[in-house]
């Protein structure tokens, strides 16, 4: 969870499989500490970056419908490997994700997406940023390649 746009799509779109199959979300922050620790001392900048993290995580809860079961998760590390690793310590069915299609921290990150679906043991859903989209319907047509 970045708090981008996309990552709210993605959230949507997990709410709807939580509801569906009774699953729990975990809103998963990481703190990238390579980007952090560029040139300087991280200490600060790292506990401004959780607490703020913490303050966005609690104010998307509230948005939560009550039916949903959730856990916020934030770590420090690689974008793609504190997801698998936190995918393979609590035994996470499903990874589901949002994609940024311009976006210069991709680019920083070598395309988290990308890696978690290259490398992660479970399934992964990686949604798309919607575009001039307020409102996601039901996933009413899909397609199985």
């Amino acid at each position: 969870m970045d708090f981008s746009a996309c990552a709210l799509i993605a959230l949507q779109t997990a709410v709807r499989f939580a509801r569906r199959y009774g699953s729990r979300i975990t809103l998963l922050h990481v703190v990238d500490v390579n980007l952090c620790s560029y040139r300087m001392d991280t200490t600060r900048v790292e506990r401004e970056i959780v607490a703020e993290a913490e303050k966005n995580l609690a104010e998307i809860i509230q948005t939560l419908p009550a039916s949903v079961r959730f856990a916020t998760k934030i770590v420090k590390g690689c974008p793609f490997e504190q997801v698998l690793k936190t995918a393979r310590e609590q035994g996470i069915k499903v990874i589901i994700m949002g994609k940024r299609r311009t976006s210069f921290w991709n680019f920083l990150h070598l395309q988290t997406a990308r890696r978690v679906m290259e490398k992660a043991a479970c399934d992964v859903i990686v949604v798309a940023e919607a575009n001039n989209r307020n409102k996601i319907g039901p996933l009413t047509r899909m397609v199985h390649a």
